[in-house]
């Protein structure tokens, strides 16, 4: 039980130190949504066997993207969805193609394809949640500022209550409501620690909308 443990705990230091070499803070979330997956036990009921296969596999996959080869990291990503769709692998692998796509430039489509894939084949709901909040933002870098709102609105877990209230926020706005906005504005900072790096930025965010204009009747008038 130790070493199997510690084994993953390796893989998530492995895991982790890639995601935040290569694709910055908000992947970084998402691998810590991999290690409450790896701490609870939420696939014990993949098979070793077919883990440590998926984990050989995304380790070359992690490889390559390293190396930057293009041909070994279509072939060996298409493998993982193919063979080990269900298992974080697979979607871990399917996330890292969706930031690729978006970092190269002009392939949100693909990128929302891809995070699609993602959120629909996550097993445990913290995963599904953490892919749902990278597809709303995909989504909303594309345009589609409905869809991202149905999206955003199905997050559930408590542990992403902050981020997916802030990107509610985000949305409304965009639609041209200021006043829902600022609710969900609120909504996010009353989930933030007092301490957290992305307070002042939501409060930046909430306090650019302004007070509401005062009404000029008079009660009882």
């Amino acid at each position: 039980m130790a070493n199997e443990f510690l084994d993953d705990h390796e893989q998530g230091e492995r895991v982790r130190n890639w995601l935040r070499n290569n694709f910055g803070a908000v992947l970084i979330g998402l691998a810590g949504g991999v290690a409450l997956i790896w701490g609870y036990g939420k696939y014990q009921d993949w098979s070793v066997v077919a883990r440590d296969r998926a984990g050989n596999d995304y380790g070359r996959y992690l490889a390559a993207v390293e190396k930057k080869d293009a041909d070994e990291i279509k072939k060996i990503g298409a493998e993982l969805r193919d063979k080990y769709k269900k298992s974080p692998y697979a979607v871990l692998t399917a996330m890292s193609e969706a930031e690729r796509a978006l970092a190269e430039g002009g392939k949100q489509a693909e990128a929302v394809a891809s995070l699609r894939w993602a959120k629909d084949n996550a097993t445990s709901d913290e995963l599904k949640d953490l892919t749902s909040l990278r597809l709303a933002r995909a989504l909303v870098d594309s345009g589609q500022l409905d869809e991202a709102l149905r999206v955003v609105d199905g997050i559930k877990s408590t542990g992403f209550g902050g981020p997916a209230a802030e990107l509610r926020g985000d949305i409304l706005l965009a639609q041209g409501k200021a006043a829902d906005a600022k609710a969900a504005y609120e909504q996010s900072l009353a989930q933030l620690d007092a301490v957290a790096a992305r307070r002042k930025f939501v409060e930046m965010k909430r306090d650019d909308i302004g007070a509401p204009a005062a009404s000029t009747t008079k009660a009882g008038g």
